[in-house]
């Protein structure tokens, strides 16, 4: 699932109203990859609007997913982390990256 909104929007919904925890990882990058990751994230959002998918916790989780995104864009790939079968951890590799 792809939520596209303003951060604004998703901050006040998740810390205000539901009391959850919220963390922001700031990204280096330039605005033309943020630019080409935004698009590529919307265009994969799209083709999931017209041919959907399971979710699968191992090859197609949240995680996972953000990684192809970036992964599209680095020179150095994001390896393969167990941690991003278990979304609960994967904070922890953002932190670090």
């Amino acid at each position: 699932m792809y939520v596209i909104a303003s951060e604004q929007d998703v901050i006040a919904l998740r810390a205000n109203h539901r009391k959850d925890d919220v963390y922001l990882y700031p990204i280096r990058t330039t605005p033309d990859k943020m630019r080409a990751l935004f698009v590529d994230m919307v265009t994969r959002a799209y083709e999931l609007s017209q041919h959907p998918e399971f979710y699968h916790t191992i090859t197609d989780n949240c995680t996972s997913s953000i990684r192809k995104h970036i992964n599209k864009l680095r020179e150095d790939p994001i390896p393969f982390d167990w941690s991003l079968i278990l979304p609960y951890y994967s904070d922890r590799v953002a932190y670090e990256l």
